[in-house]
């Protein structure tokens, strides 16, 4: 098992450093380093295992949205300038911290620490990658859909269209609320009105209530009463 990791880091010596102990450890590859962590996350998000985060002066105003984000991925390794810099007010029972410099034990100690705990997690939670089979009700065929290409899912008159980033739209008699149930464990989808299930890997933006998703060609109009869920999980992503 070899596992996927970034950097948010803006140290220039930092990086290197952990850069070098990432590419000799045989158990963990550097996807992208970054400073604009966001970018990363939207573009990685269902392959990240392992997100490094530098935690200095100028970084624990963030810490508060890392540590939201560490719901979000498999695991979270904190990098602090020294044991003074260690938020003693904050719970990271579940998060990984380094201190530097970093020492190579030190850092195979964790990569081993966190490949013995990642089997051990709900597998569900990051089911991004994986496939369904449904029938298209219009071409009268079971057609097989990638939980990672779907985009939207909408019903009108009792007919259900599922979008797909890179196939044609399929047409099923499926009740809305079934495939949601069918997609819940997935971690992917979100219902944001009665006609609709979004992909969150596909939100290109959100402007009040509408929210404008790649692959689809209008904006969808956000329910009231989904709101407070889906506003719940854009608070773990949301850099203020």
């Amino acid at each position: 098992m070899t596992l996927k990791s970034i950097m948010i880091v803006k140290d220039s010596s930092l990086a290197e450093n952990l850069s070098k102990k990432i590419k000799i450890n045989n158990s963990i590859e550097l996807l992208a380093l970054t400073h604009k962590p966001m970018e990363m996350i939207s573009r990685h998000h269902s392959t990240i295992d392992v997100v490094f985060f530098e935690v200095n002066d100028d970084g624990v105003s963030n810490l508060e949205k890392i540590l939201q984000l560490s719901k979000q991925f498999k695991s979270i390794v904190l990098i602090f300038e020294s044991q003074n810099h260690l938020m003693k007010t904050h719970d990271l029972s579940d998060i990984e911290f380094l201190f530097h410099p970093i020492f190579t034990w030190q850092f195979d100690l964790i990569i081993q620490k966190i490949t013995k705990k990642i089997p051990s997690i709900n597998l569900n939670k990051f089911m991004t990658k994986g496939d369904f089979m449904i029938m298209d009700i219009a071409k009268k065929k079971i057609i097989r859909c990638f939980y990672e290409e779907v985009t939207v899912i909408e019903i009108a008159d009792k007919s259900l269209t599922i979008h797909s980033a890179n196939q044609r739209p399929i047409e099923s008699n499926l009740p809305l609320n079934k495939i949601q149930a069918l997609l819940e464990p997935v971690g992917l989808f979100f219902r944001v009105h009665k006609s609709f299930i979004i992909s969150r890997d596909y939100i290109d933006s959100i402007a009040g209530d509408f929210i404008k998703m790649n692959h689809y060609g209008k904006s969808i109009k956000m329910g009231p009463h989904y709101r407070k869920d889906f506003d719940k999980y854009l608070a773990t992503i949301l850099f203020k």
